[in-house]
């Protein structure tokens, strides 16, 4: 298909989002529709339950117009750069495959015998995480963690691999920190052109995020749990207190359970179990530290 505008060139946008999306999330996308500006496209997900249409995509000069079919929302989004349009496109399409529950496998099944549900931090990743959290000690900010899962082959267990992290110059209250759509779409922007090959597909990814708490302890409130449950891919979470020098931990998988993590690396932080309020945290998994 001819390249029908020098700043969108449409065919390679919707080539990387598919490939991207096929080989990191496992799931076939298809586009019906003639694959140019000023053109509508319908977007197609094969699942165990066969194609479903999932959304419409209306493509304009310099401007995609997003329609979820199921909750017929309409979302406009002007951009210059074709990894911005990416990044914003992607994250629309795994919400309106997660609509459709279409057994997405965030990663690949691996470690054999894996027992338990633990965390590992890179030494390095750990320096990074301080020297972020240090800066406004007594005010609460917030980061992404990136790197990869390696499951059990039943998918019950689970260990976290930190490679990397992604967090910018904002801060929250001396009690209150907030993860912003955008502030996830630049996380996701950083992984797209640091660890996402030609093909599209990703060596690492975001799998969880960080926050701390400034002088109060490290522990999972009510406003955490509520940031925890807005998305449903199987994520970690932690939660640092610089001035108490307090780590806790947390782990939800797609069936949006929460489980104790077991932190490996020499850190010190003092490690917290991590509560929630309402009692519904599984400690049965939970990986040696």
């Amino acid at each position: 298909m001819a390249k029908t505008d020098t700043r969108l060139n449409v065919p390679e946008i919707l080539n990387i989002l598919a490939d991207s999306l096929k080989k990191a999330r496992g799931c076939e996308l298809s586009f019906h529709g003639e694959q140019k500006t000023n053109s509508n496209l319908r977007l197609f997900v094969q699942t165990e339950k066969g194609n479903f249409q999932i959304a419409f995509l209306c493509i304009r000069r310099h401007r995609f117009s997003w329609w979820i079919k199921k909750n017929g929302r309409r979302l406009h989004h002007k951009y210059s750069f074709p990894t911005n349009m990416i990044s914003v496109l992607v994250s629309y399409i795994e919400v309106a495959l997660q609509h459709f529950n279409s057994n997405i496998k965030p990663c690949k099944k691996t470690a054999e015998g894996l027992n338990g549900i633990s965390l590992h931090l890179t030494s390095d990743v750990l320096g990074k995480i301080k020297r972020h959290i240090f800066i406004e000690p007594t005010l609460e900010c917030g980061g992404y963690l990136i790197g990869r899962l390696q499951w059990s082959d039943d998918e019950q267990n689970v260990i976290g691999y930190v490679e990397d992290v992604f967090h910018d110059d904002s801060v929250g209250s001396s009690a209150h920190f907030v993860f912003k759509s955008q502030y996830g779409l630049k996380a996701y922007s950083y992984c797209l052109k640091k660890y996402a090959n030609k093909d599209g597909a990703f060596s690492k990814n975001i799998i969880g995020n960080y926050h701390s708490h400034g002088n109060i302890g490290a522990f999972f409130s009510g406003q955490d749990r509520v940031m925890i449950f807005l998305g449903t891919a199987p994520e970690f979470y932690l939660v640092f207190s610089p001035g108490k020098k307090e780590v806790t931990a947390l782990f939800k998988n797609k069936q949006q359970q929460l489980f104790a993590t077991g932190l490996t690396n020499d850190m010190d932080f003092r490690y917290c179990e991590p509560t929630i309020p309402q009692n519904e945290i599984d400690f049965s998994r939970k990986g040696k530290a």
